[in-house]
């Protein structure tokens, strides 16, 4: 996160209730609340990495943890000001019903940002191919240029991309 974050400065205003969606074990839910978010709700499907967060961040308040599925989320419409994706994604895709799974995501963060609300994304996937993902429904965002950090300064190193699409 803390690489990221600099790159956000000017998409990230109001730093008010965020979703992250597949947190997996990282510590970007807690970077978040670091930097200054109000309430970050951190979901995976996995029961066994949300009873090890759960436990890890038993002190944090801001910080909730719930077993879901970013495919079929159980909030309200037009919950939060952002969701967070970094690799689920990347993760669904590559399931046999991926492409389906993916449109479903889409559509569910859609719906429980609120207006004018922001979807991250953070990737492996260069613009060619994760430009055609975001595609495969059509909502409507308003999608920034992609933004890329290199990981490493070596002339091979692995690249990331940071799509911001914004709910109209």
């Amino acid at each position: 996160w803390s690489r990221v974050s600099p790159l956000l400065k000017k998409h990230i205003n109001e730093r008010n209730d965020a979703l992250v969606i597949g947190c997996g074990n990282s510590t970007m839910s807690n970077d978040l609340i670091s930097d200054g978010f109000k309430n970050v709700i951190s979901i995976d499907i996995s029961p066994v990495v949300i009873k090890q967060m759960q436990k890890t961040y038993k002190g944090q308040k801001k910080l909730k943890w719930q077993v879901m599925d970013a495919s079929a989320l159980d909030f309200f419409d037009n919950t939060f000001d952002y969701v967070f994706d970094k690799g689920t994604i990347d993760a669904i895709i590559c399931h046999p019903d991926g492409t389906e799974k993916v449109s479903q995501t889409l559509k569910e963060v859609y719906r429980v940002l609120k207006p004018n609300g922001k979807f991250v994304l953070i990737t492996f996937e260069s613009p060619a191919k994760r430009l055609k993902t975001l595609r495969l429904v059509k909502l409507d965002w308003n999608l920034s240029p992609p933004m890329n950090l290199n990981l490493s300064e070596e002339k091979n190193s692995t690249m990331i991309y940071i799509y911001i699409l914004e709910k109209k």
